[in-house]
């Protein structure tokens, strides 16, 4: 009996086609997706890869790459700008922060900067950077030690 009651409730059933789809490119100017308004397609597409943007330092802080650069998140919950050599954040393909300490390293290009804290600011340390990369798309870090993907 309850087999004929599912069997008939399953048929009766029906399913509606919802499809989303994108007119015009209001508010979406910005976007670093493509977004294709034509037929037939008329969709986003999101980059193939994301990014390694942002990455724990030491504790609860973080930084990570902001539309303007280079921003450090503090424990109150505030941001603070980092200054950096960095002449365009579109450039840059991945963030590692060391975990345990306050420096962070940067892939930019074929180079990878490591920024160290002093005091004061941060700033690059050519002894502990490394150059010759191609098609950087993440950093992984443990203390002083990284490496490239």
């Amino acid at each position: 009996m309850t087999f004929l009651i599912f069997a008939l409730f399953t048929a009766g059933a029906s399913a509606e086609e919802i499809r989303y789809q994108i007119d015009t490119h209001a508010d979406i100017q910005d976007a670093t997706a493509v977004v294709d308004i034509e037929l037939p397609d008329r969709e986003i597409r999101l980059p193939k890869y994301m990014p390694n943007v942002t990455d724990f330092l030491d504790g609860y802080e973080y930084v990570y790459l902001s539309p303007t650069g280079i921003e450090r998140m503090n424990v109150d919950g505030t941001t603070t700008p980092i200054t950096t050599n960095i002449s365009d954040p579109n450039n840059v393909t991945a963030i590692a922060g060391s975990g345990n300490r306050p420096d962070f390293l940067v892939a930019e290009g074929t180079f990878v900067t490591h920024y160290s804290f002093t005091g004061n600011g941060y700033s690059p340390n050519p002894v502990l950077s490394s150059a010759g990369y191609t098609g950087i798309v993440s950093i992984g870090t443990k203390e002083l030690d990284y490496a490239v993907l």
